[in-house]
């Protein structure tokens, strides 16, 4: 399935994750949701000002 960068944006910043980098970088940011909850994630991988780590549960249809 091939999904374009501005399906990959929407999806992380809909998680509250960076947005920014190759459209690589952002398809492993999305993947590391796949196994790990949000709220484990690093800090690191969310964006500024997202708080980062809440316990919201998001679906994604790609």
């Amino acid at each position: 399935m091939e999904v374009g960068p501005e399906k990959l944006k929407e999806a992380l910043a809909s998680l509250g994750l960076k947005t920014g980098g190759t459209v690589w970088e952002c398809a492993e940011r999305l993947f590391l949701t796949k196994d790990t909850p949000v709220a484990k994630l690093e800090r690191k991988h969310f964006a500024k000002g997202s708080g980062g780590g809440s316990e919201q549960q998001v679906v994604i249809n790609l």
